[in-house]
């Protein structure tokens, strides 16, 4: 073979190199129902932790207590403490997750900036061969709340230095946090966290998501979900959509129980060597 031109019979690859394609993975659940942890379970997971915000009409306003903390409200799903020789140490609930190389509580887009740089740093750490790193963005409302404060105080962004985004500007955040989303896609596969809540006009469950239409762009989307299963309550990840399989074929997996990122992965059939 030659100039790419194939042999008889033979099959020609193209080196990943050549074709990049970093994994974007959805998932979306309910307060409390294990999302950070799930997030900070996947393959070389680095956790990227936002504080509480409240997006009103036409105001943001960040927890000031959240602010005060040196971790984030997904640092307690992640780490537990215990007391090591006569000092209380935080040590991790996830196997394999290293508390000070993989987390991130990014309370300015300037610590979001310097959290992605550590992940590269971490990415760096990793033998090759053992995998990719999954930048997991907990949670994306959230993140768009980062966003929003960045619109307000940067000049360039905000000429007008308005106090709030106007409907039509809000237009431009979401364009931003697509620009970001793809600058962390050429280093890293990401998860984006998803919370769901009653919906304001109807009450019923909605997921939060952000950028807009992230979930029609991933090549994945879950929800995570508790079901009563004899006397245990279980963890259910419900699949809405998959990019690798039709999801009117036989082997369509439509929901995994007690499930690990690692499992979810298989089961959807994602080829091993994206992630």
């Amino acid at each position: 073979m030659s100039d790419g031109v194939n042999a008889p019979g033979e099959t020609v690859g193209l080196p990943q190199c050549n074709a990049a394609y970093p994994l974007l993975i959805s998932v979306s659940g309910e307060t409390k129902i294990g999302k950070t942890y799930f997030g900070a379970s996947f393959p070389n997971a680095f956790v990227i932790d936002f504080p509480p915000v409240k997006l009103g009409f036409r105001s943001i306003t960040f927890n000031p207590i959240a602010l005060n903390r040196s971790v984030g409200e997904g640092w307690r799903s992640i780490a537990t403490p215990e007391r090591r020789a006569g000092e209380v140490h935080w040590v991790s609930k996830v196997p394999g997750f290293d508390l000070n190389k993989q987390y991130c509580f990014a309370k300015t887009y300037v610590d979001f900036m310097a959290g992605i740089e550590k992940a590269r740093e971490f990415k760096a750490s990793i033998p090759s061969g053992e995998g990719n790193v999954w930048i997991i963005l907990d949670d994306t409302y959230r993140w768009r709340g980062l966003e929003v404060q960045r619109w307000v105080e940067d000049p360039k962004l905000n000429t007008k230095r308005a106090p709030f985004p106007a409907k039509e500007q809000f237009g431009h955040v979401t364009q931003n946090m697509q620009a970001v989303l793809t600058e962390i896609q050429q280093d890293f596969n990401v998860a984006m966290i998803h919370r769901i809540v009653p919906d304001y006009e109807t009450g019923e469950p909605k997921a939060q998501i952000y950028p807009n239409g992230a979930d029609y762009i991933s090549d994945a989307s879950l929800r995570l979900v508790k079901r009563k299963k004899g006397e245990e309550m279980i963890q259910v990840a419900e699949v809405l959509s998959n990019a690798y399989m039709f999801e009117f074929s036989p082997e369509f997996c439509h929901e995994i129980e007690k499930p690990s990122p690692v499992e979810v992965l298989i089961e959807l059939m994602i080829p091993r060597e994206l992630w």
